[in-house]
C-alpha cells in the first residue's frame, strides 16, 4: 500500500513541476515575443524615417535648384540631390540588411528553447497525470 501511495505523491509532484515549467515558459514567451515582435516594426520605422528625411531634403534642394537662375548653382543643387539620394539608398539597404541579419541570427534559438520548455512542461504534466491514474488503477485493483 505504501508503494501505491508514493506513486500518487510522485505523480502529483511531477505534475506540479510540469505546471511550474509551463508557467515559466509562458512568462518567457511573453517577454521574448514582445521584443521579437517589436524588432521588425521598429526597424521598419527607422528605415521609413530615413527614407522620408532623404525625400524631404531632396525636395528642398530641388526647389532651390528650380528657383535659382544661376546655371552653375542649379547644377550644384542637382548634384547634391543625386548624392543625397545615393547615400540614402545605400543607408536604407544597409539598415534593412542589418535588421534581417539580427532577426535571422537571434530569432531561431530563443524560439526553439521556449518551445522545448513548453514541451517539457506539458510532458511532465502528462506523466504526472499518468502516475496518478496508475495509482488509482492499482488502488482499485487492490480493493
Amino acid at each position: 500500500m505504501r508503494t501505491i501511495r508514493s506513486l500518487e505523491v510522485v505523480g502529483l509532484a511531477v505534475e506540479v513541476i510540469g505546471l511550474v515549467t509551463l508557467l515559466l515558459a509562458a512568462l518567457s514567451q511573453v517577454s521574448g515575443t514582445d521584443w521579437f515582435d517589436a524588432l521588425p516594426g521598429e526597424s521598419q520605422y527607422v528605415i521609413q524615417g530615413t527614407a522620408n528625411l532623404a525625400i524631404l531634403q531632396a525636395i528642398v534642394k530641388s526647389a532651390r535648384a528650380m528657383d535659382d537662375r544661376d546655371p552653375e548653382r542649379r547644377h550644384t543643387y542637382s548634384n547634391e540631390v543625386d548624392d543625397l539620394a545615393s547615400k540614402a539608398i545605400s543607408r536604407l539597404i544597409g539598415d534593412r540588411m542589418e535588421a534581417a541579419v539580427i532577426l535571422r541570427s537571434q530569432a531561431p534559438w530563443p524560439k526553439l528553447v521556449r518551445h522545448a520548455v513548453f514541451l517539457l512542461g506539458a510532458a511532465l504534466v502528462i506523466v504526472g497525470q499518468l502516475l496518478v491514474l496508475r495509482h488509482k488503477s492499482l488502488r482499485a485493483s487492490a480493493a
